[in-house]
């Protein structure tokens, strides 16, 4: 399996890119994408979802087993995926969750 390592960087947290955008422009027509497989590696998921949740625009939804950006099918690895849909649902994000999944031909 191909498995790509996540970069940690500051801008990996969610609130630290918001401050960051904020610092540098007005917000006006920015947004985020919030990968769920590269918070669960860096941070905690659910407080990157709560945190990211007024300026969340897309999503890119995979799993990992806990040590590398493997793109999993959700449910194939360590991503508690009924809170993280809860949650998705109580900051009532309402847009695509798309699925960014590598290595699967089915």
């Amino acid at each position: 399996k191909l498995a790509l390592e996540v970069i940690p960087n500051k801008l990996c947290i969610s609130t630290n890119l918001i401050r960051e955008l904020k610092k540098n422009s007005d917000l006006t027509g920015i947004g985020v994408c919030l990968d769920f497989g590269h918070a669960c590696l860096v941070s905690d998921l659910i407080d990157e979802i709560e945190s990211a949740s007024e300026h969340l625009i897309a999503t890119h939804l995979h799993d990992h087993l806990g040590s590398a950006d493997e793109h999993l099918v959700p449910s194939d690895g360590r991503i508690n995926w009924p809170t993280a849909m809860l949650t998705m649902q109580k900051i009532g994000c309402e847009g695509t969750l798309m699925l960014e999944v590598a290595g699967r031909t089915d």
